[in-house]
């Protein structure tokens, strides 16, 4: 720190000190802060901003009094523009940034800022304000809970003045962030749909856990445990585990180990914490204590056969007792020198024939296709396990196996995957119920609106916006079990609209049995047809136009498919985590985004999917880049909301089409290969409509 910047802190500090000693020190800091313009830009001044190195502790000390001054002086107003335009001394100046950066930015470094607008929100009973804000407290690692930097000599003066303690706390404590947790239930119930609630409540469990008071906990605990286990939507935020180690710190085991029991039914994906070890230095055991809370349950037998149960073991995908195939294609072996059979580890010549296979266990499904033999499948367990796949006869235990390695999105088919398990039979009733009632909450998204900018679309991040190809994955495993024929027997009873929204999902399976299923229930001759045409990987414009054109004139077809998509994420692509698993053999063709084609059957019809619409009517384009989960969704399927937009103008308003390409926008977010094909598809459509309308002119 310079002279300049030292001498600044000091008179800071000076500056304080003297309100602190006033016998009214909120009035004394509400006239004084005016007049700490000059250290506060001597202190910027001489701020390393480029490194984004943390600004002087007695900033951030000086700028908590100042906002709890004016809190409590219900100058309301006043307190985000303060921070505004202190922040503004410390930052770096970016072209694009939102506006709020450098308020946000002091937030970051100086983490207790966060508390006076917690308690201003809670006054003035803003409960939607409120959870948020405590959300953006809470440190990410314990070790943050307290800022370092107070120890600075200059700061340390000013924090043991005794009329500090009504500025505080400057740590994060748990029992203070409980203590506000429960003033915010207070103010009426909260939509437990979304993200931000469900994290709320489940740290109320937690800030209790670690002020070592879970009795506090179980008020909410009591009010929401079975509605948690009983919600289709997926517990992200680990209420129902620490909800477990609030029973069990209260000395209720039994219902502790009925709860983990419950949880691991629906689908848990972090099943390694139930094993306790208080040796190991993991994030689980540092942040929740939970081998503390858990201690006295683990040393009970019905705990230990649990554990027992729910153990993983690692998939081998080479032995036939544990796995079976996802995907399996024979062909020949055309490299150049010998390679190892996968199988049985004897050497394949250039030239034979082998067989590409990709291994299955349960939920777990490889990713990179193995090489093997041909004749590892000439007789032997292999050949066996291959008559089964091809014949659709899997044996159960195979294709829902426990191995908790892969997990289940959906909690409702995790728990069904988990009975078959142990029934041995599949109640295909429930199954199809299962698929027809499944809808995932939406999946939150943005918009680019200009170059740079990005817009919110308006609603909020939903909890559990995931796991929609999971019912898609499920009646995959069906079928090869042998459950494809009744499955869709089932179907045709349930009531027309939803048996119309199961169906159209069932025909773009590459299986001959449901794309048959489908032209029947449709009465369509030619929806096999035209589901090998969507799927290709490179459409032409005539193939597009057919797609266009089929939709256009089968409007109960379409209506379907639209509440399908919405249900399954059908027309959606993510490199992360494949809505419908494109690793299964029959699922394939929906990888590399060709899924998306889907869309094309709107083409005609913009007006009847709402992002299409909006896209119409304003030119933006969808992205997911900021939500917390599918986070590339709509990044990725943008491209061919985009094609679908273009061809529709191209055909209906073909004098928009190059000024909607030419903006800034699509140039700077439209460059991959699928985008330069976009624009030669259309360019070629709209000289084919040209010279159809000059030739009828003439």
């Amino acid at each position: 720190m310079s002279d300049i910047s030292e001498n600044a802190a000091r008179t800071l500090s000076s500056a304080l000190l003297a309100c602190l000693d006033e016998v009214a020190p909120d009035n004394a800091l509400l006239h004084a802060f005016g007049g700490w313009a000059d250290a506060f830009k001597d202190l910027a001044d001489g701020h390393d901003r480029e490194s984004y190195k943390k600004p002087p502790a007695i900033v951030g000390v000086a700028a908590l009094c100042v906002l709890q001054a004016l809190r409590r002086a219900s100058r309301h107003a006043d307190m985000a523009p303060f921070l505004l335009e202190l922040g503004d001394l410390f930052r770096v100046v970016y072209r694009y940034e939102p506006h709020d950066l450098p308020m946000t930015t002091l937030l970051s470094h100086f983490n207790f800022l966060h508390i006076p607008f917690i308690l201003d929100w809670l006054e003035r009973e803003q409960q939607a304000e409120t959870p948020e804000w405590i959300l953006k407290f809470k440190p990410h690692r314990r070790e943050d809970w307290r800022d370092n930097s107070l120890d600075d000599a200059l700061v340390s003066e000013v924090l043991s003045h005794p009329a500090i303690n009504a500025y505080g706390p400057f740590v994060y404590d748990p029992a203070w962030v409980l203590e506000q947790q429960e003033k915010t239930l207070l103010l009426g119930p909260m939509d437990d749909r979304l993200e931000s609630v469900r994290e709320f409540e489940s740290l109320i469990l937690m800030n209790a856990l670690n002020a070592n008071m879970p009795e506090r906990a179980l008020p909410l605990l009591d009010e929401k445990l079975e509605r948690y286990l009983e919600s289709p939507i997926r517990d992200g935020q680990n209420f129902i585990f620490n909800a477990i180690c609030v029973l069990a710190g209260v000395g209720d085991n039994d219902r502790a180990l009925r709860t983990a029991k419950a949880l691991v039914r629906i689908g848990y994906h972090l099943t390694f914490r139930f094993f306790v070890d208080p040796e190991k230095d993991d994030v689980w055991n540092r942040e929740t204590r939970q081998h503390e809370w858990l201690a006295d349950l683990v040393k009970t037998p019905e705990y230990q056969k649990f554990l027992d149960d729910i153990e993983g073991k690692i998939v081998n995908y080479t032995d036939p007792d544990q796995t079976t195939f996802a995907f399996l294609q024979d062909g020949i072996y055309k490299g150049k020198a010998r390679k190892k059979c996968n199988l049985t580890k004897t050497l394949i010549e250039p030239g034979t024939k082998v067989v590409r296979i990709r291994g299955l266990c349960g939920k777990s499904v490889e990713q990179e296709l193995r090489l093997a033999a041909a004749t590892a499948f000439d007789d032997g367990r292999w050949a066996e396990r291959r008559r089964e796949f091809e014949e659709n006869r899997v044996p159960l235990h195979l294709v829902f196996s426990r191995n908790y390695r892969k997990h289940w999105r959906s909690p409702h088919i995790a728990a069904f995957a988990y009975d078959v398990r142990d029934a041995g039979t599949v109640d295909i009733k429930r199954a199809v119920q299962l698929v027809a009632d499944h809808q995932p909450p939406p999946i939150w998204r943005e918009w680019y609106t200009e170059r740079h900018q990005r817009l919110e679309d308006g609603f909020p991040i939903f909890e559990g916006a995931e796991g929609y190809g999971d019912a898609v994955n499920l009646i995959w495993r069906l079928v090869k079990a042998g459950y494809g024929e009744p499955f869709m027997q089932a179907a045709r009873d349930l009531p027309t609209e939803k048996a119309d929204k199961v169906f159209a999902m069932l025909g773009t399976f590459a299986f001959p049995l449901f794309r048959a299923g489908a032209q029947s229930h449709f009465g369509i001759r030619d929806l096999p047809e035209i589901m090998e045409i969507v799927f290709k990987e490179r459409l032409t414009v005539e193939e597009h136009l057919r797609v266009a054109d089929f939709g256009h004139e089968h409007p109960r077809y379409r209506a379907a498919l639209l509440s399908a998509r919405h249900a399954y994420g059908l027309h959606l692509y993510s490199n992360y985590g494949p809505t419908v698993d494109w690793f299964l053999q029959g699922l394939d063709h929906f990888s590399l985004a060709k899924g998306c084609h889907l869309l094309f059957f709107f083409i005609h019809h913009i007006d009847e999917d709402e992002i299409l619409e909006k896209m119409m009517e304003t030119g933006w384009l969808p992205s997911s880049n900021g939500g917390s989960s599918s986070s590339d969704i709509y990044g990725n399927s943008s491209h061919f909301y985009m094609r679908t937009v273009l061809f529709h103008l191209a055909l209906n308003a073909p004098e928009r089409v190059r000024p909607w390409i030419d903006r800034p926008l699509i140039q700077a977010h439209c460059y991959m290969s699928v985008d330069r094909e976009t624009f030669r598809l259309v360019d070629k459509l709209l000289k084919s409509t040209s010279s159809v309308a000059g030739k009828m002119r003439s």
